[in-house]
């Protein structure tokens, strides 16, 4: 098959594939005894880095070069930078339940609500707000109004996230305040991995050890959030030196078979080729 599909076999499985095709060539030359390179594998990526972010900043500290092994799209290149991600959680009771016209104004207020937070999506900035699940429990009998709602946000600088939180927070009417307890948590799960021009030095030096192996190299933005977004910002920072494949909708991941011996030789030679800079 020209083909492998799976569970995560693009977004990370492939990519340990890759890593160990490459030291297994490293190994066989006879290099890899010199060469200094720490592996990192963390196990909780759907978790938005909850456990693993400390040790990922604290371990990039030591490292002059940060490469991450998600898949590479299928126009082939890596990833140059990445979106953050935020999500809070909302949660509002009706504090007075002997009116039933405050239920009334409660739906209202939230539903308006919903539509400003969303309104602070800028696509030329490439921030997204967007409500996930909203769970809206009402009785007008008996007054009551009780909602729990998830708000996700994405965006491509950190600094746009400071300045979004204080929006998002300033948007709650009075209307509600007055007349709901609410509770407010969350916030950033993972910072944006920004492009930063120090690191087009190491970007050239892949772009030129790709052309020697004839593979495609283009800078790509991923607008989804990962953990090598913890790495420290003045690190030299790349990722996508994984697989060729893609992942859209509820289709299961793909990758492409040759793309793996093509992407184990580039690795194998920039770890090989990035100890002259020690």
């Amino acid at each position: 098959d020209k083909q492998w599909s799976g569970t995560g076999i693009w977004t990370n499985k492939g990519g340990l594939t890759v890593l160990l095709l490459a030291l297994s060539a490293l190994e066989h030359s006879e290099v890899l005894s010199g060469t200094k390179i720490g592996i990192l594998l963390t196990t909780d990526d759907s978790l938005q880095g909850k456990l693993s972010k400390k040790l990922i900043h604290q371990k990039s500290l030591h490292a002059k070069h940060v490469i991450g092994l998600q898949g590479a799209e299928l126009q082939g290149g890596i990833i140059t930078s990445r979106s953050g991600s935020a999500i809070y959680s909302i949660s509002l009771h009706l504090r007075e339940t002997d009116n039933e016209e405050n239920v009334a104004r409660v739906v209202i207020a939230l539903n308006k609500l919903v539509a400003a937070w969303t309104s602070l999506t800028d696509l030329e900035r490439g921030i997204f707000v967007s409500p996930g699940e909203m769970n809206l429990s009402t009785n007008i009998t008996n007054p009551y109004a009780s909602a729990k709602l998830q708000l996700n946000v994405k965006f491509n600088r950190n600094s746009d996230l400071i300045e979004i939180d204080k929006r998002i927070r300033k948007l709650v009417p009075k209307t509600l305040k007055n007349l709901c307890s609410i509770q407010f948590d969350g916030g950033e799960q993972r910072p944006a991995m920004e492009y930063n021009y120090t690191i087009d030095a190491f970007r050239n030096r892949i772009n030129a050890t790709a052309a020697l192996l004839d593979i495609p190299m283009r800078r790509e933005h991923r607008p989804d959030s990962a953990d090598i977004a913890f790495a420290d910002a003045n690190v030299f920072r790349i990722d996508g030196l994984g697989p060729i494949g893609s992942k859209h909708g509820n289709k299961p991941e793909f990758i492409w078979r040759y793309s793996i011996d093509e992407r184990a030789a580039l690795l194998a030679m920039l770890i090989h080729t990035s100890q002259t800079d020690n």
